[in-house]
């Protein structure tokens, strides 16, 4: 798609648009709030849009909507295949124990997110910094395979 911007002294911006099957269209943003779309073939006008500031707000909105639902549907496939949930129990030999998730600087040292604490039967959804690790928790690891099994390593020695 080609986008021309042209400045319009005292009334606002225009961009020409044409897009890559050569359909062309105006967009003329009025330093007022309106805006006005035409839609053109061979170089006449055929239709036209005027939308006051919220409406072309609304329409932005619903466009963007659209557009980050496709983008996100194409490389959410991708971002799932190298994300991990798992799972660790904390033993009693873990150098965590009784340790805030923010005192071992978990997140920096393991780019890792814990997402839950299941402490005797129930569940803490994300946990603050503030909160201790305890003997016998479980806790749920977001984040890619490698960096989760590091995690688990880190939990238990408290080392890189």
């Amino acid at each position: 798609m080609k986008i021309k911007t042209i400045d319009i002294p005292s009334v606002g911006k225009r961009y020409d648009i044409t897009t890559e099957s050569n359909s062309k269209f105006v967009l003329i943003d009025y330093f007022s709030g309106l805006k006005e779309i035409y839609i053109l073939k061979d170089n006449q006008t055929i239709g036209s849009i005027k939308l006051n500031n919220d409406e072309a707000n609304q329409l932005a909105i619903l466009l963007s909507r659209m557009f980050l639902k496709d983008f996100l549907e194409k490389r959410i496939d991708v971002i799932f295949q190298s994300l991990a949930i798992e799972t660790v129990k904390i033993e009693e030999d873990f150098k965590s124990i009784n340790k805030t998730i923010e005192e071992i600087k978990f997140r920096t040292f393991t780019r890792t997110y814990i997402i839950a604490i299941i402490r005797n039967e129930r569940p803490l959804v994300m946990p603050q910094p503030s909160e201790k690790i305890l003997e016998n928790d479980i806790l749920v690891l977001l984040g890619n395979i490698e960096d989760i099994e590091k995690a688990k390593i880190y939990l238990k020695n408290l080392k890189t």
